[in-house]
């Protein structure tokens, strides 16, 4: 089964000083109902956001927030939800979430993409098989409490750092039997307006864990351009999972090293939860360029491999 939704664009701003309107927000929902003894079932909801207005003379206006859930109760089959929005009046630039899991007896999967905000909390990810929310070119005033929060990143993205999105990723596992619960956000943006380059940093804020039954998380960071894996960890003790995503800044480099002549940057950031009895862990993290540290990083560490991702651009200043 598959539900798909998609926003209104936005008007166009007309003359000096008028800019353009905000993108339509969409919804897409889908639940599906089984006795055990149907079989497999899948289910997948699609929302794209309606892309802002443009203007000439004056600013562009906001792409409309995307959500979808899927869920589903049945033997056996997975739920998957996608969210996107466009950043630019040809639908090129984009954001988007991913999210997917299992059915075990009844399993939910959440996406959200939005601009500017909100800016999802932890908690929000609970009672979900899988959630990925994203927020593209946040607000500083919602950015404000959580760096105040987590002083190492706050240092890293200060000055002249330019915030390109926020992002949260959480599973809480369901059912007796270990299964792999998936959930993604994925960036392609044109940083050329970026005016002080410096490092691409990850900027790792809090976590949360609760259960008994944790066997293993992964976290990955894909560069499409580049075509290879940027980082991956994979934790099998919550305890040290917990104590990473906790005000931690990832380096991944120089600035003009990474992107590519056009300064195109094609990000993913992947995060999978291996466990069952209802566990849950869930991260929040935002990413840009700041100054470049220099962090320890855990043992184990790749920092090669194939890469899938997407893409990314803006640039916001703030603090």
């Amino acid at each position: 089964m598959r539900s798909y939704a998609s926003g209104g664009a936005g008007g166009d701003g007309r003359g000096v000083g008028y800019s353009g309107g905000d993108g339509g927000n969409a919804t897409a929902k889908a639940q599906v109902v089984a006795a055990a003894s149907y079989g497999t079932i899948q289910i997948h909801t699609d929302a794209r956001g309606g892309r802002g207005g443009q203007s000439p003379e004056g600013s562009r206006g906001r792409s409309g927030q995307a959500e979808a859930t899927a869920t589903g109760s049945a033997g056996s089959g997975s739920v998957a939800a996608t969210a996107k929005i466009y950043l630019d009046y040809y639908d090129y630039q984009s954001v988007q979430a991913h999210a997917t899991a299992p059915i075990a007896s009844t399993s939910t999967a959440v996406a959200r993409a939005s601009e500017g905000s909100p800016l999802s909390d932890l908690t929000e990810t609970l009672g979900f098989q899988a959630a990925a929310f994203t927020t593209a070119l946040p607000e500083s005033a919602g950015l404000s409490p959580w760096l105040a929060a987590n002083p190492k990143v706050q240092a890293a993205f200060n000055g002249d750092s330019t915030v390109l999105g926020y992002n949260v990723l959480g599973a809480t596992a369901s059912g007796s039997l270990a299964n792999i619960y998936s959930a993604s956000t994925s960036y392609f943006l044109d940083t050329s307006s970026v005016s002080t380059p410096q490092n691409l940093l990850v900027g790792f804020l809090d976590a949360s864990f609760t259960g008994s039954d944790f066997i293993q998380l992964t976290f990955s960071v894909y560069d499409n351009i580049l075509g290879k894996s940027l980082y991956e960890q994979t934790f099998t003790d919550a305890a040290l999972a917990l104590a990473f995503f906790d005000d931690r800044v990832l380096d991944l480099g120089s600035w003009d090293a990474i992107l590519n002549d056009d300064k195109f940057l094609n990000l993913a950031f992947g995060f999978s939860l291996e466990a069952l009895n209802d566990t849950a862990f869930a991260c929040n993290f935002i990413y840009g360029n700041g100054t470049a540290t220099v962090v320890p990083l855990p043992g184990g560490i790749l920092i090669f491999g194939s890469g899938l991702a997407l893409l990314l651009t803006w640039r916001k200043k703030f603090l």
